[in-house]
């Protein structure tokens, strides 16, 4: 396993265990299980760039939003937010393939700055088809404008760290 998940997979558990979630994380441990080699195959292939810490985490436990795991459907919190009462699930690896164009779908219009009153980050692409996001998470409040993405394609004009040397 990559030691990014490994690392936030027992710091995790131990959250929940430090909350008196315990006997939730050990039923989780017990029925869950991770993704598909196909499924793994079929992530790298679409998307060459993805991180080894998300595949880590995909094979520990392919999705935490109203997964069937057997055959019991779980809905369990795996990512934190910056709001603390909304936390964020996990998408299975099918559905993270199934949302590949969910991006440009959803936010083309603003991807392509067609609403002035929106300000959009100089580090987006300028064009919804040059968007290359793989959507990972939705908030536990269902998703909607709370989702997480990571971006493949930034804009070219991107200054990453504007106020931040980097050091050589």
């Amino acid at each position: 396993m990559n030691p990014i998940a490994d690392q936030y997979i027992a710091g995790l558990k131990q959250a929940y265990f430090d909350h008196h979630g315990g006997e939730a994380w050990d039923h989780f441990e017990k029925i869950k299980h991770g993704l598909s080699d196909t499924n793994i195959q079929e992530l790298k292939r679409i998307y060459p760039e993805i991180p080894d810490a998300l595949i880590s985490l995909l094979e520990y436990a392919d999705g935490t939003y109203r997964r069937q795991y057997a055959g019991e459907r779980m809905t369990f919190y795996f990512l934190g937010s910056d709001v603390e009462e909304y936390p964020y699930y996990l998408l299975p690896s099918d559905k993270i393939i199934e949302n590949r164009n969910l991006a440009v779908k959803f936010y083309a219009g603003y991807i392509n700055r067609e609403y002035e009153e929106v300000e959009i980050d100089n580090r987006i692409a300028e064009r919804a088809d040059a968007l290359n996001w793989l959507h990972f998470s939705d908030c536990m409040n269902g998703g909607g404008s709370s989702q997480l993405f990571i971006d493949f394609s930034p804009s070219e004009k991107r200054d990453l760290w504007p106020d931040r040397t980097v050091p050589a």
